[in-house]
């Protein structure tokens, strides 16, 4: 077959092709069908929002990991987010020592325990005694209790201000057999408690026909306190005063040699 029969053949063929697609184009059932998807696919549409809508951040995970490590407390801030259990549960332990202190406990089984109306048989510490004769106050040079001397000075304060006095008769083998300690050893204490003002033998009131022993004037802490401070007051004033004549002297020195 020649060439220009065979594009001949060709020609007609897509000639016919073209022919056939054209009529089924405009064929009224395929245009039925079209409408009909038209339809479709717009009422499954859903409804178009006014505002254009908000897409969601796929947090990334390194980034929420690193987030979290940065809000984890440290160990201080753990520590101050706890509650001391204490603080907490001190209030349970809360008691009104004076409403305490009107029961009389029987000291046998023979007798009952009572309750009066006022407390009786107890005894007022000074609250300045750790201030004033065991931590000290700043710049006030205090003399200072140890640790052993805190334990004689109790027995003092006790033996006196407990009953109501200033003063104390107290011996030596007293405070032995009460603290367990040698003899020597309260002497040693004694004789430091003496120095540094906290009791003070009374000369008038010494051991009596072997039956009473020396009898000791006990400190107050805050009365001791107080004759500190009026004592450094005192000395200000003097020194003021001192300074103050001498400057006097000074200025009207000159002219009492020129008047002369």
């Amino acid at each position: 077959m020649a060439r220009s029969d065979k594009r001949q053949l060709e020609r007609e063929g897509f000639s016919k092709g073209f022919q056939q697609v054209a009529k089924q184009e405009e064929s009224p059932v395929r245009d039925r069908l079209w409408k009909q998807d038209e339809i479709d696919i717009t009422s499954s549409q859903a409804p178009i929002s006014p505002k254009p809508p908000v897409l969601e951040e796929t947090p990334d995970s390194e980034l929420e990991l690193e987030k979290s490590l940065m809000n984890v407390p440290s160990e201080r801030t753990k520590e101050a987010l706890l509650e001391d259990p204490w603080e907490k549960d001190k209030a349970e332990y809360k008691v009104d020592v004076l409403e305490l202190l009107k029961w009389s406990i029987a000291s046998d089984v023979e007798h009952e325990h009572s309750k009066g109306e006022r407390a009786i048989t107890y005894l007022m510490l000074d609250n300045y005694y750790e201030r004033v004769m065991v931590t000290g106050i700043p710049d006030l040079n205090l003399e200072l209790q140890t640790g052993e001397e805190q334990a004689v000075y109790y027995w003092f304060y006790r033996k006196s201000y407990g009953y109501g006095y200033t003063a104390c008769p107290m011996g030596q083998l007293e405070l032995a057999h009460k603290l367990k300690w040698s003899r020597d050893r309260v002497k040693r204490h004694l004789a430091s408690l003496i120095k540094k003002g906290h009791i003070t033998p009374l000369e008038k009131y010494k051991m009596f026909q072997n039956y009473r022993p020396q009898v000791f004037e006990v400190a107050f802490p805050r009365i001791l306190l107080q004759r500190k401070i009026d004592q450094i007051k005192d000395e200000a004033n003097r020194t003021f005063i001192r300074q103050q004549i001498a400057k006097f002297l000074g200025e009207s020195g000159p002219e009492h040699e020129a008047i002369a």
